[in-house]
């Protein structure tokens, strides 16, 4: 017995570390979901959250399997520890559909190195300025021939790179609804295994919640009884004060 209360400890110790590494990972997905669309939104930060996305599927993942093979799961500890997990799955879920609308709805922009190494790039196409006036003109026009063939390359840079973000925001849209399906299903399998044990406990909290009216009630009712008795005893104290009048004043009669 004390075996099979030790494995169920052991199991629940699993649930809570699972539940905690989620919690951490969650609270950064919704770090960096919190900047898509403003100027830090990038293309690295939204691999950043594709990945952290992944991680958190597989960490529901793993916590799924820990629950279906935990040895004592019909238990109360381990139903709270599931029925709380699901919760942290309904926050993933509305979280990710965010992180969808943002990236459907904005491009990011290019990264710092990227922007770097095409000023870089145009700082060394820049040709030495000789002292000779007639040369001088020659390479200012050639000069200025390159930098229009700059700025139609740098244009078509850009619409290549536009498409091929657009390409992956679709992509990673897929991806994210996938993984909302994916989650959602993770969800429902462990509704199996809190369903009947919920009911139980949702049966328990109504009938903890009956009693607590029904002692209500019962107050209620000892305080009018204990009025009612008080006034009953006024009632009869003062017949009997009554009747002893009576008597009182017969007796005088009876001797007069």
């Amino acid at each position: 017995m004390s075996s099979i209360g030790s494995d169920a400890d052991q199991a629940n110790a699993n649930l809570r570390s699972a539940q905690f590494q989620f919690v951490t990972s969650l609270n950064r997905l919704r770090d960096d979901v919190s900047r898509l669309g403003t100027q830090s939104d990038t293309t690295e930060l939204r691999k950043r959250v594709a990945t952290s996305s992944e991680k958190l599927k597989q960490l529901a993942l793993d916590f799924r399997r820990a629950a279906e093979t935990h040895p004592a799961k019909d238990t109360t500890a381990a139903q709270k520890i599931i029925r709380d997990f699901q919760g942290l799955l309904r926050s993933y879920e509305r979280l990710m559909a965010t992180a969808r609308q943002k990236e459907a709805t904005h491009l990011p922009k290019p990264s710092s190195s990227r922007l770097s190494s095409s000023a870089q790039q145009q700082q060394q196409q820049q040709p030495y300025m000789m002292d000779d006036r007639e040369e001088q003109a020659l390479l200012a026009a050639n000069q200025l021939q390159q930098q229009r063939q700059q700025q139609l390359n740098q244009v078509e840079t850009e619409l290549v790179f536009n498409e091929a973000v657009i390409s992956e925001r679709d992509a990673a849209i897929a991806e994210i609804t996938g993984q909302i399906g994916e989650v959602g299903q993770i969800f429902q399998d462990l509704a199996v295994l809190v369903n009947d044990q919920g009911e139980m406990l949702d049966d328990i909290e109504a009938n903890i919640s009956r009693a607590g009216d029904r002692v209500g009630d019962a107050t209620g009712q000892l305080v009018r009884a204990e009025r009612s008795q008080r006034r009953a005893r006024q009632g009869w104290c003062f017949l009997f004060l009554l009747a002893a009048g009576v008597f009182g004043i017969l007796f005088l009669i009876l001797l007069a």
